[in-house]
């Protein structure tokens, strides 16, 4: 009878230990949190060169824990306009994965704008037309006969990697008038198929008359 109880007993231990192992192997079971570095979505002119923002993940056991990028020279394509997905992944070490994506935008800005308005503009009333020039490097940009002011004018801008374009001030509008306000909050890419972006801004002539005024440019 004692044997009986004692190998009984063993048998019991045996299975605690086992069902307790096997819990330790499986308490992690809980994913890595991804988050990703920058700005989502990421705006980029055709032609400009740029580097992965990347990633970070955190792990609730593992703590700081490795990410991998499917952003390439093909991922995106800065010498093809188009909508790119570029994904983040990790993995703990229970394999508990994760992933996250950030939408990439390359974006041809150069051309002609045929369909250009200037809340200000009084000739043309309707329409106007308006070139748009890439510098290449740093995202920068200029808009010829820019709010309609003449072919003579062209504003400098940069599309930042956000989708704001920025304005500098002091920019000559023709004459003495000059830009003096640059809403770069609400100056941005509106869509990019097709190409369609906003510019407010401020101007004064230099004789004490001014206004707020938006130019919208679709391509």
């Amino acid at each position: 009878m004692k044997k009986t109880l004692i190998l009984l007993s063993s048998v019991a231990l045996l299975g605690a230990a086992l069902i307790t192992g096997c819990k330790k192997d499986s308490a992690d079971a809980t994913a890595p949190v991804v988050y990703v570095t920058g700005d989502d979505p990421m705006y980029i002119i055709k032609g400009n060169t740029t580097t992965d923002p990347g990633a970070t993940a955190t792990d609730d056991v593992d703590g700081s824990v490795v990410t991998t990028s499917s952003w390439s020279a093909t991922n995106p394509n800065i010498n093809t306009a188009g909508t790119y997905t570029v994904t983040y992944s990790t993995k703990d070490a229970a394999g508990n994965t994760a992933s996250d994506t950030r939408t990439v935008y390359v974006v041809d800005l150069a051309g002609l704008y045929i369909n250009a308005f200037d809340s200000c503009a009084t000739t043309p009333s309707s329409t106007f037309d308006a070139t748009v020039v890439t510098a290449g490097a740093g995202q920068m940009f200029s808009i010829s006969n820019f709010g309609a002011n003449g072919s003579a004018v062209s504003v400098n801008c940069k599309l930042e990697s956000n989708g704001n374009i920025t304005v500098a001030t002091g920019q000559s509008l023709g004459g003495a008038a000059t830009i003096t306000t640059a809403f770069n909050s609400t100056s941005k890419m509106l869509t990019t198929s097709p190409v369609k972006f906003q510019i407010k801004y401020g101007w004064n002539d230099g004789s004490g008359m001014s206004d707020v005024c938006t130019s919208t440019y679709t391509k």
